[in-house]
């Protein structure tokens, strides 16, 4: 099984329909997997995603180089329920942070990466962004992700669910589309 990218018993995801599995099997390059329904199913490498579970350990020594070398945008703070007129300053104070993962928006050259590096890099620096946010104890997000097929909305939101006191809806249709979700965080 020398370089294959995935080992018995990883977790991964579909890259083109919902839902996740853990990988019972290799024939060369298909994967039998085991989906969350009980279903085995046979894919080929190129179509399955790794996902890392809910342990996303990112120093905030990494959060701030990622930040430094423009790899990571927040693009605005704000609160939509909040008047046009007011400050930024005003604006961040009341806590809601955004950020727009789209691949094109990561301000990396995406040439020669397959959609997995291109959906790890996504989480990656989704990772970094909460934690940035939890340390400032920022208590509303907003990610847009995009429509596309659902895959990163899902597992952007099995991420922000694992975490105690977090809870995640659609964002502000009117706003985001349907493309965005709003993540709430309450601390103790």
């Amino acid at each position: 099984m020398t370089g294959s990218k995935f080992k018995i018993g990883d977790l991964v995801g579909f890259l083109h329909e919902k839902g996740q599995g853990t990988i019972i099997s290799r024939t060369g390059m298909f994967y039998q997997v085991l989906d969350e329904d009980g279903f085995d199913k046979k894919c080929p490498e190129h179509e399955l995603i790794e996902i890392h579970g809910t342990d996303f350990p990112l120093s905030a020594a990494a959060y701030e180089k990622m930040q430094s070398d423009k790899k990571l945008v927040i693009k605005k703070s704000v609160d939509t329920a909040v008047p046009k007129s007011i400050s930024h300053k005003q604006k961040k104070a009341l806590g809601m942070w955004e950020i727009d993962i789209h691949a094109e928006e990561l301000k990396v050259d995406l040439y020669g990466m397959t959609n997995g590096d291109i959906f790890n890099l996504q989480m990656k620096t989704l990772r970094a962004f909460n934690e940035k946010a939890r340390l400032k104890e920022v208590r509303r997000l907003v990610v847009i992700h995009g429509v596309g097929e659902g895959i990163l909305r899902e597992e952007v939101r099995r991420y922000f669910t694992s975490f105690y006191g977090t809870t995640c809806a659609d964002a502000d249709i009117e706003e985001y589309g349907k493309g965005a979700t709003e993540v709430f965080i309450q601390y103790e």
